[in-house]
C-alpha cells in the first residue's frame, strides 16, 4: 500500500515530463503551423514573438506560451493593432500530448487589449479581419487541420481593457476586465459552459450625463449552445453592479436575425439598485443632504 502510495505521485510526475519533452520539441513546429495556417486564410494578420512551455500555468493542461502576440486589421499591419497581448497560452492535455494529438483545450491571455470598431456600415473591425478568403479552404493541408484543432474546455481572460466603438452614434464601451473565466463542456449536440468574471464597465457618448462610469460588475452565468437549431440558452444568470444583484434569463437565435429575448429582475428590490446606476458625484450629493435609505 504504502509503495503504491509513492509510486502514484511518482508515476504522474514522470507523465508531466514526458509530456513537456514532447511538447518542447514540438511548440516552435506547432506555433509556426498555427499562425501559417491562420495567416493563409484570413484576410488580418498574426504576430507571435515568441514561445515557451509552461507545465503548470493551466495545470493539469501543459500550455505553450506564446508572447507579444498581435493581430492586425489586414496584411500590410500600418494601423494600431485589434488585438494584442503580453501573454497567450494554448494548453493540451497529457493525453493527447504522449499520443501526439494537439487539441487546444484551453486558451488563456494576460495582459492586452482588444479594440472592437463598428463602421457607419454596421460592419465590425474584427469581424473583418477574421472573414476567411474564397480560395483559403481549398489550400489548407489536410496535415495541419489534423495536427492541430480546438476542443475547447476553458477560456480565460486576465488584465484585458476590452473596448467597443461605434462610428455612427460614437458612443463607447471600455471594460477593464480583472478575470473572466468560461468553463465548456459538449454533450452531443449541445456546448454547455459557465461565465465567471470580474470588470470595471464604463459608457460613454456625445451628449455624456457621466451615468454609467466606472461601475463594479461581476457576473455568474450558464449557458447552452445548440449547434443544429443555432440557440443559446441562458437558464441561470447573476449580475452584481455595485451593490445591486440582478438576475438574467433568457435565450438568443442566432439563425433568426440574432433575435434576443432577456428577462433581467433585481432579486431584492430596493434603491441599491437605482444606486448602481447613479453616478458617483450623485451619490456624495445624497450624503451631503444627510438622505438616507433603509
Amino acid at each position: 500500500m504504502i509503495r503504491f502510495l509513492v509510486l502514484l505521485p511518482v508515476s504522474l510526475v514522470l507523465l508531466v515530463l514526458i509530456a513537456v519533452g514532447i511538447l518542447y520539441f514540438q511548440q516552435q513546429k506547432l506555433v509556426a503551423l498555427a499562425v501559417k495556417e491562420l495567416n493563409k486564410q484570413l484576410a488580418g494578420e498574426l504576430e507571435v514573438g515568441g514561445s515557451s512551455i509552461s507545465a503548470f500555468e493551466n495545470f493539469p493542461y501543459i500550455s505553450i506560451r506564446m508572447n507579444n502576440v498581435r493581430f492586425f486589421a489586414d496584411k500590410q499591419k500600418t494601423k494600431k493593432p485589434i488585438y494584442e497581448a503580453d501573454r497567450m497560452f494554448i494548453g493540451f492535455s497529457l493525453e493527447d500530448i504522449i499520443n501526439k494529438k494537439y487539441h487546444v483545450k484551453v486558451i488563456a491571455l494576460r495582459n492586452g487589449h482588444l479594440d472592437l470598431v463598428q463602421d457607419n456600415a454596421g460592419q465590425l473591425n474584427i469581424v473583418k479581419a477574421i472573414q476567411v478568403k474564397s480560395n483559403a479552404a481549398a489550400n489548407t493541408t489536410d496535415t495541419a487541420a489534423t495536427e492541430l484543432d480546438l476542443d475547447l474546455k476553458k477560456v480565460v481572460l486576465r488584465g484585458m481593457k476590452v473596448t467597443y466603438l461605434d462610428q455612427q452614434t460614437r458612443n463607447q464601451f471600455v471594460a477593464d476586465i480583472e478575470r473572466i473565466q468560461t468553463s465548456l463542456k459538449t454533450v452531443k449536440a449541445d456546448v454547455e459552459g459557465k461565465l465567471e468574471g470580474k470588470m470595471i464597465l464604463d459608457y460613454t457618448r456625445p451628449d455624456d450625463t457621466v451615468l454609467f462610469r466606472h461601475k463594479h460588475l461581476e457576473t455568474k452565468l450558464e449557458f447552452s449552445y445548440n449547434k443544429d437549431k443555432q440557440q443559446v440558452q441562458l437558464p441561470v444568470g447573476k449580475l452584481h453592479l455595485e451593490d445591486a444583484v440582478f438576475s438574467i434569463t433568457g435565450s438568443a437565435d442566432m439563425a433568426n436575425d440574432n433575435w434576443v429575448d432577456l428577462k433581467i429582475t433585481g432579486d431584492n428590490p430596493n434603491f441599491d439598485q437605482l444606486f448602481s446606476f447613479v453616478p458617483d458625484n450623485a451619490k456624495n450629493n445624497w450624503s451631503i443632504l444627510n438622505i438616507t435609505v433603509d
